[in-house]
């Protein structure tokens, strides 16, 4: 069977290029709104592919086109497919004068389509800048702050017009980065100008300082700016946005805080050190009644409540040294005097002094204590600590075993204090070192709250820790670390450098 002769595939192919160009006069007689040009594409798309001779036909190419649809992109895509076209159109021969016509004027309408979709987008998009504008502008002003644009290549500043309101000045009297600076206060003048260039010029993305700022009446206001740098592809910082503040209500609040809390803290040394006084007195007239010749003469029931007010006395006095080590605190007076201790001895020492607490807790204490376990610490600081967390296992261990453990390597020791007793859920595990927390309502366990907070501050100075491991129910283990050779406050990194004053012992 012999197959179709080059006349009928001529005929063929001129049927099919009169079909796509009667389609295109017909999309040339309907109005082309912007969306139009897409649906224009696809009828080129839907007439062109099937006679493509290549894999690139002008389907593809229109399809390319479409994903950017930017001004850029789609001129070079509307000349690539009009390329096409024409070479598909004109396969068998060339086109006559009105038909190229016809070709040529649908990808007009397509430029022209593209172009008034590009614009309105671009439109779209300056609107929504503006309103993005509009709003961060409206709610800067509503926080009572002042935003600023630093372009470092024209060296201008542009200000909200917030500044006025803010500080009292013009958007111009502050237009460059020199006038800005020439109204910081002259002690702040130079850190805020260095800080600022060292941001940029590092390639640091954010800069933030405190300082104070001329106002227009005259006077000063408390500021806080921040900013954000912005680079370019290769790193180099073209501008900088930032934002002003005015802080000096929130100032002049914590200054009357600092100061109350000086007040506070002074009543407190004053009112400790005047109760402790008097309660010394009374635990010594106490202690010779129990400890005493007259002991012998007391009977028995006269001998418990002597022993009970020796007891509450001692109590007494603990919450009134808890008062006292607060404000130490406060005031940065902690002093530690650092001296050769080993901390066997001194759990053994603390058990042996402890032991009436013991025994009124129902609970079997256990020590495992390697003979020796040195290290430059504050004798009593240390001391103070333990007695705080046995205490603690006592009263909460519910009269079941507790157990305390020294270890020790090269540089740190270890002390632990375990009991089996109620346990302190997870949530609270953090806040029990917090002043005047508890993991336990105070109707059943009294006290201030201050123990486990002083035990760290006391330890923080000493550059040790105190961490917990528990579980309600479960009991809990207290683990205390020392170094054995600490550092001076001030030369620690990352301590509490202004917590303590430190003695050695050869002071």
């Amino acid at each position: 069977m012999s197959g179709p002769s080059p006349h009928d595939a001529s005929r063929r192919l001129e049927r099919q290029r009169g079909q796509v160009l009667r389609a295109w006069r017909e999309r040339l007689a309907e109005p082309r709104p912007e969306e139009e040009a897409l649906l224009m594409l696809d009828g080129l798309v839907g007439a062109l592919d099937a006679r493509a001779p290549t894999s690139e036909t002008p389907g593809v190419v229109a399809k390319r086109l479409a994903r950017g649809f930017s001004t850029t992109e789609g001129t070079w895509g509307v000349e690539l497919l009009q390329a096409a076209a024409l070479g598909v159109l004109e396969a068998e021969a060339p086109l006559a004068s009105d038909e190229r016509t016809v070709v040529l004027e649908f990808f007009s309408g397509v430029r022209m389509a593209m172009a008034r979709e590009a614009q309105a987008r671009q439109e779209q998009l300056e609107q929504a800048v503006v309103r993005g504008e509009e709003r961060y502008l409206v709610a800067a002003r509503a926080a009572g702050f002042a935003v600023w644009d630093w372009d470092l290549s024209s060296q201008s500043l542009h200000w909200s017009h917030s500044i006025e309101a803010l500080l009292g000045h013009s958007v111009d009297a502050l237009s460059s980065l020199g006038l800005w600076l020439e109204h910081v206060h002259p002690s702040d003048r130079e850190r805020v100008g260095e800080g600022l260039r060292n941001a940029v010029e590092g390639g640091r993305t954010r800069w933030s300082d405190a300082f104070q700022f001329l106002k227009r009446d005259g006077t000063y206001a408390g500021v806080l700016g921040r900013a954000w740098i912005l680079h370019d592809t290769v790193g180099k910082a073209v501008r900088v946005v930032g934002g002003l503040i005015d802080v000096t209500e929130q100032r002049r609040l914590e200054q009357e805080l600092k100061k109350a809390v000086r007040v506070r803290d002074d009543f407190l040394s004053i009112a400790s050190h005047e109760l402790r006084t008097p309660l010394t007195a009374l635990q010594i007239q106490v202690q010779s009644l129990t400890k005493g010749p007259l002991l012998a003469a007391l009977d028995g029931r006269v001998k418990a409540r002597v022993e009970g007010a020796e007891r509450s006395v001692g109590r007494m006095i603990q919450l009134v040294d808890d008062l006292l080590d607060v404000s130490r605190v406060n005031a940065g007076r902690l002093e530690l005097h650092l001296e050769e201790v080993n901390l066997s001895e001194l759990v053994q020492e603390v058990v042996t002094r402890m032991q009436p607490e013991v025994g009124r807790s129902g609970s079997q204490l256990s020590m495992s204590l390697p003979e020796r376990v040195t290290g430059r610490w504050d004798r009593s600081r240390v001391d103070q600590v333990f007695c705080n967390l046995l205490s603690n296992a006592l009263k909460y261990g519910e009269g079941k075993p507790v157990e305390a453990t020294v270890e020790m390597d090269e540089a740190r020791a270890w002390l632990r204090v375990h009991d089996h007793g109620i346990g302190i859920a997870p949530e609270e595990q953090g806040r029990i070192f917090e002043r005047f927390e508890r993991s336990v309502s105070d109707r059943h366990f009294g006290g201030f709250g201050l123990g486990l907070w002083i035990v760290r501050r006391v330890l923080d100075a000493m550059g040790g820790s105190i961490r917990v491991q528990s579980a309600l129910g479960k009991g809990a283990t207290f683990v205390v670390e020392l170094p054995r050779h600490p550092v001076a406050p001030e030369k620690r990194v990352g301590g509490q450098p202004h917590s303590a004053n430190v003695r050695g012992d050869d002071e």
